[in-house]
């Protein structure tokens, strides 16, 4: 049984991909049987939205709408944010209180910085996750591994980079949505713009997160590269559909997309899809670091 198929509530624009799947059924299962769960994978890679969305559906303060999970006892989520400065004493005081209650499950994100503290607060796990009374569940997530002597004691997910279907797959549902008509053009030229990124990516030169606000940007912004003679006589007719796609200026919108997007990364990527399209030029087109950081603090999550 798919589980993740019973979660209604989400964010908006959730695509619920392989990656996002697992973690969603690993953490499912690992808060029911009061399992020690640690789930490492790459920025981008759903970890923190798992957690968001099994908050949303199934913790103390929600009541859900499918028959299936309500019959599932809700949680209390307490999270302990690692970091270098968090101290043995902060996270020793959150799993006191784990174990004074039925309901509690401990969250600890960023558990490869809170590693590097000089009061080594990760020590602690060898004596609560190994617990026989008193035994609460507990989801560790990182983006790199820890020591044997803690990896050992919890249940393993390895979250690797999507492989290139994966991510194109991702990608076009994030900017093609179910009411976008004739976009084989821009999903060719995003298919073409993925084949590109994803090998910077595995050697992180760029981000999974780069893609997917790219691909954000793409959904949100794609009605104002209009040309400007398409501009002013904009039609919601379903007959003028393809003739608006026409005319949207690609050039001018995939360059402001990588350019606010993928950071020093950007020039080199715009030249590599440059390349395949004669007519495509930057130009006219850059929009200035100040204007690019601009607004991208305004836009929210059409931008990184």
């Amino acid at each position: 049984v798919d589980i993740t198929n019973r979660f209604t509530r989400y964010p908006e624009g959730t695509i619920f991909n392989r990656s996002l799947r697992e973690n969603l059924y690993y953490t499912f299962v690992a808060v029911q049987n009061r399992l020690a769960l640690f789930i490492r994978g790459e920025s981008g890679t759903s970890k923190t939205l798992a957690l968001l969305i099994l908050e949303q559906n199934l913790s103390l303060t929600v009541r859900n709408e499918d028959p299936y999970l309500q019959q599932i006892p809700g949680f209390a989520p307490i999270y302990i944010q690692g970091s270098k400065t968090l101290t043995s004493r902060e996270v020793e005081e959150v799993f006191e209180q784990a174990q004074k209650g039925e309901d509690f499950v401990v969250i600890f994100d960023e558990m490869s910085l809170a590693s590097q503290s000089p009061d080594q607060p990760l020590k602690l796990l060898h004596r609560y996750l190994e617990l026989e009374e008193g035994r609460f569940p507990f989801i560790g997530i990182s983006n790199e591994p820890l020591d044997a002597s803690k990896m050992n004691r919890l249940v393993r997910l390895r979250q690797e980079f999507p492989t290139r279907s994966e991510l194109t797959e991702t990608c076009l549902k994030i900017c093609l949505s179910a009411e976008t008509q004739n976009g084989e053009e821009l999903s060719a030229y995003v298919t073409e713009l993925v084949e590109i990124c994803h090998e910077r990516i595995t050697r992180k030169e760029c981000y999974l997160r780069d893609m997917y606000f790219a691909m954000n940007f793409l959904k949100g912004k794609r009605s104002a590269f209009l040309t400007t003679r398409d501009q002013d006589d904009l039609s919601d007719s379903d007959d003028e559909t393809e003739m608006r796609e026409s005319q949207i200026d690609y050039s001018r919108l995939f360059f402001h997309c990588i350019q606010r997007n993928f950071g020093e990364q950007s020039q080199s990527i715009y030249h590599s899809m440059a390349r395949n399209h004669p007519n495509w030029s930057d130009r006219e087109h850059d929009l200035g670091v100040l204007d690019a950081l601009k607004q991208n603090l305004t836009e929210g999550q059409a931008s990184r």
